[in-house]
């Protein structure tokens, strides 16, 4: 799949998420070994999976983004729930074990809720946010061609 821009060069949204995504999984890779010396340091586990989720968020937004029929759109939509899973979990994990704040059935509770909705939306075969389409129209951002608009 090109997750260029449809000129030449590389669009400036796909500079962005690429860029967010390397932030994330360089805080990601900066968290993890101190976890692995001290298995303790749950905040440092719980910052891992919640900075390597925002990354994988990032990509499925550019999939979304670049996906050209409206299954690749839909499937990407799907997957791409996993990584908001992971993101509450480790974000959940790090405001309990680092800043000592939050109740922890609430937690609990919205994670459940969301492993839930996953469960939900892999058996019915539909994201929760999805819409039927019966293609994917280009639009543009910031005079760049996109070709991603389901419609």
């Amino acid at each position: 799949m090109d997750l260029g821009g449809a000129q030449a060069g590389i669009s400036l949204v796909v500079v962005v998420h690429s860029m967010i995504a390397a932030a994330c999984l360089t805080l990601a890779a900066v968290h993890l070994p101190v976890w692995l010396r001290n298995r303790e340091a749950l905040a440092n586990l719980a910052f891992t999976i919640a900075a390597a989720s925002a990354a994988a968020n990032a990509i499925g937004d550019m999939v979304i983004l670049k996906a050209q029929t409206p299954e690749i759109y839909a499937a990407a939509q799907r997957w791409k729930n996993i990584p908001i899973l992971l993101l509450l979990v480790g974000l959940a994990g790090f405001s309990y074990h680092y800043l000592k704040a939050g109740r922890r059935w609430l937690a609990l509770t919205a994670i459940g809720l969301r492993l839930v909705a996953l469960v939900i939306i892999f058996r019915s075969g539909k994201a929760s946010t999805s819409f039927t389409s019966r293609h994917c129209a280009a639009s543009s951002l910031w005079g760049r061609a996109l070709r991603s608009r389901s419609v």
